[in-house]
């Protein structure tokens, strides 16, 4: 998601609501910049 010219990562489920395809957001790990930098969320995107 990009809001101000700044990137946000989120974990979202896809579901469906009266036909329509909708989003829910799970998670929100924050700045893509921040979450680059920090050690601890490269493991978890190996991981992935």
């Amino acid at each position: 998601m990009k809001s101000k010219g700044k990137e946000y990562l989120r974990i979202v489920e896809s579901y469906r609501d009266g036909g329509k395809v909708r989003h829910r957001t799970l998670l929100n790990l924050g700045r893509l910049d921040q979450i680059e930098e920090n050690p601890s969320f490269q493991c978890l995107g190996e991981s992935f």
